[in-house]
């Protein structure tokens, strides 16, 4: 946990870290398993669209190679929704993952960060 005052610089350490942050010098030794650490910004990256898309994103939504697929599928993304407290939001869209929005507008940037995950 990284705490501190506005202004301090938590983000541009946190930019650091993750080799992100372009400027400077100096050297940063990180010994991470990628598949365990992440990085999540405050203002998550929200795309317009369906609530799928944005789910998959940044890799686009498989296309549908079956009925049952598609079905499995959409299944595991509402229990995914579920299961970070975004179940509420799926009520809203009437459990319709194809409900296209503008998401940044729609959720909160708590919800946003979530979906994000």
């Amino acid at each position: 946990l990284i705490s501190g005052a506005s202004g301090v610089g938590k983000t541009t350490l946190l930019r650091a870290i993750a080799g992100i942050w372009l400027y400077g010098t100096g050297t940063i030794r990180r010994e991470m398993d990628p598949r365990k650490v992440l990085f999540l910004p405050q203002q998550p990256y929200m795309q317009d669209g369906t609530l799928r898309e944005q789910l998959f994103y940044p890799f686009d939504a498989p296309p549908s190679q079956s009925v049952a697929n598609s079905a499995a599928s959409d299944r595991a993304l509402c229990q995914a929704l579920d299961r970070v407290g975004l179940g509420h939001v799926l009520q809203r869209v009437g459990h319709d993952l194809s409900t296209c929005r503008r998401w940044s507008e729609e959720l909160s940037v708590g919800e946003q960060q979530r979906l994000s995950v």
